[in-house]
């Protein structure tokens, strides 16, 4: 299923492409599950001012994937026959401030998925055998990955703050492990939106009150 956010969408204009210059309005699609940490979303566009005789209604349709900056899908059932070279006209006109746009719309619809959390959307796989066996504890970041970070600065350097919960069955542990990172420097691709990762030797975190 698609979430599509009220403010998810956006207005622009083709120009080198002669098959689709004009200006059409554009509106997003993301996976509704807010724990799918992939970049794909579905774009539907429609001409601002059709010409009569047009397929009125009809959008283009594709899905752009925002980490590899592609078309991922090159036709949808429900879109225009000419979709796929409408996608690839529109993604040879992106730049890299577009790309940031797209990517902050993608953000946006996430973040109010994760605001209005449904539980019965969030399919994240837990890793049942190492929180029960090894007391593993559970990084928020790694079920919602596109929440609000608490991120502050110290001596010039931003940090940010991981919190872990201990989810073992059989223990009622109501306290936080939190780690702090030094946020990674700026990367010119997908930086507006990319979850700051926390560095892989801290992704497995045992619960200090278990092996206590």
């Amino acid at each position: 299923m698609m979430f599509f956010a009220e403010q998810c969408t956006w207005g622009f204009r083709l120009e080198r492409d002669t098959s689709f210059q004009g200006d059409y309005m554009a509106g997003m699609g993301v996976c509704d599950d807010p724990s799918c940490p992939c970049a794909v979303v579905t774009i539907g566009c429609t001409e601002s001012n059709p010409a009569p005789g047009d397929a009125k209604g009809i959008p283009y349709i594709f899905q752009l994937d925002l980490d590899a900056r592609k078309v991922v899908k090159d036709l949808l059932p429900e879109a225009r026959p000419e979709s796929a070279e409408f996608a690839k006209s529109y993604v040879r006109e992106l730049g890299e401030k577009e790309w940031a746009h797209l990517t902050d719309i993608f953000l946006l619809a996430k973040r109010a998925l994760t605001e209005n959390l449904n539980p019965v959307n969030v399919r994240h796989q837990f890793q049942v055998r190492d929180i029960e066996n090894e007391a593993t504890m559970v990084s928020y970041a790694s079920v919602l990955p596109f929440d609000e970070k608490l991120v502050f600065t110290h001596d010039s350097r931003e940090i940010y703050v991981e919190n872990y919960y201990c989810l073992q069955s059989d223990r009622n542990s109501k306290s936080v492990h939190l780690v702090f990172h030094e946020k990674p420097a700026t990367k010119k691709r997908r930086d507006s939106s990319a979850v700051a990762s926390a560095p892989s030797s801290a992704r497995s975190v045992g619960c200090p009150s278990c092996a206590a």
